[in-house]
């Protein structure tokens, strides 16, 4: 519905005169991002996120034009939804503008992410990808998911010692098919984890196993296709049940669909055993860790899938 030219216009109507102030146009786009990360939208947070006292301005507040997108309570500023914040900012920022604000808030939670939960969630939020790929406008996104991740680690110097940087910076390259830069940045994370061993390296792990998949898909030689799902499979078996986890092998269909006929005959009953194998490991309920609110639909879906493709054999 927001997306619809009607409303599109309507909501531009209604939004451009605030624009034309730099102060209020900053301070609605904290508003939109911190909902997105659903968190409080305090004044004393927003003030924080842009770095001005605007959001306590009552000519702000009290105009006409806020007063039809947002309301202001004792608990602080109110909007209609996530998804109307959300498209707020695809549908009106530029991305040249949310990433060189997300710079600046990286630049300045990173001193601050020690102070509150809240603090560490918003440094959390403008590292990771498939946040700031969610909010960014789809014209040129993946140049701009790139020139992100090539300044955040010269604003915040210390993430290029992290893995979890690389990982990120991985899975922005791997989104758009390139495989030889995402494996790169994957290699750079694992290394880096080796004098990090509190790091978990289950996120690394599944992001691998995509990988893996995809250049099975890509591949015509069916041993090679084969090793590249083993791959894949044998990181997977060895991570504890999450939706990260889910996510990856879900693709196992996609590889039997386009792959599988391919496939030697003992090939194909190791690739059926992996699945059981799989399929064993995702129904043990004690290993299975709850992650977002769709953990046990994914699960579920995981579990079809692997029986579609051993009820077809």
């Amino acid at each position: 519905i927001f997306d619809s030219e009607q409303m599109k216009n309507k909501i531009n109507d209604i939004i451009q005169p605030l624009f034309t102030n730099d102060l209020y146009k900053k301070n609605i786009f904290a508003i939109c991002l911190l909902e997105s990360m659903d968190l409080p939208l305090k004044e004393s947070l927003i003030s924080e996120v842009t770095q001005d006292n605007e959001i306590y301005n009552p000519k702000f507040t009290n105009n006409s034009s806020f007063k039809e997108l947002f309301s202001v309570n004792q608990n602080g500023i109110n909007i209609k939804s996530s998804v109307f914040s959300l498209s707020i900012l695809k549908n009106y920022y530029a991305s040249s503008y949310m990433i060189e604000n997300l710079l600046e808030i990286a630049e300045n939670f990173d001193k601050k992410k020690k102070n509150s939960r809240e603090h560490m969630e918003i440094f959390k939020y403008v590292l990771r990808f498939s946040f700031v790929e969610r909010i960014l406008p789809e014209t040129n996104k993946r140049a701009m998911l790139v020139h992100y991740y090539e300044e955040l680690k010269i604003r915040v110097n210390w993430l290029i010692r992290d893995p979890h940087y690389w990982l990120q910076y991985g899975m922005t390259e791997l989104t758009y098919n390139n495989i030889i830069t995402a494996q790169r940045y994957f290699d750079t994370a694992y290394k880096l984890i080796k004098t990090r061993p509190e790091y978990d390296s289950s996120y690394i792990d599944t992001q691998q196993a995509r990988l893996y998949f995809i250049k099975a898909l890509g591949e015509n030689d069916s041993s090679i296709i084969f090793d590249y799902f083993i791959k894949g499979h044998d990181l997977l078996i060895q991570r504890d049940n999450d939706d990260y986890k889910y996510r990856q092998v879900l693709r196992y269909k996609d590889i039997y669909d386009s792959k599988f006929k391919s496939l030697s005959k003992n090939r194909k009953i190791d690739f059926i055993n992996a699945c059981t194998k799989m399929i064993n490991d995702i129904k043990n309920i004690e290993s299975h860790k709850m992650n977002f609110h769709n953990s046990d639909y994914l699960r579920d879906k995981c579990i079809d899938v692997l029986n579609q493709i051993i009820s077809e054999i």
